[in-house]
């Protein structure tokens, strides 16, 4: 190989439409609706990095957050899996974790 470039694509479309007619050889971040387009595409194939996380962040320097109660009130009222789902499309793209350090 004599060349390689790197095109940085914004454009979420752009990328998938890319894949799927050769245009690309790699595509990142393809949004969770297209895998199943990209999976039925001949000699195209989907790979799901591990890694990452989505958060739900307190401010708990003032208001109603600051108070530790609130905050447990909001945890226990919150179903984490209800959210995860629509947010992600479906299980295997998610694990759920009230872990803070990412596995290996």
């Amino acid at each position: 190989m004599d060349d390689l470039y790197f095109h940085y694509v914004t454009d979420e479309s752009t990328r998938v439409v890319g894949i799927t007619t050769g245009e690309y050889a790699i595509a990142f971040s393809i949004p969770f609706e297209n895998a199943e387009q990209i999976e039925n595409t001949p000699g195209a194939s989907s790979f799901v990095s591990e890694g990452g996380m989505t958060t739900f962040v307190f401010n708990k320097k003032s208001g109603l957050c600051s108070n530790v109660k609130a905050r447990q009130a909001v945890n226990a009222a919150l179903d984490i899996e209800e959210i995860l789902i629509p947010a992600y499309r479906e299980s295997r793209y998610c694990t759920l974790d009230s872990g803070v350090v990412l596995p290996n």
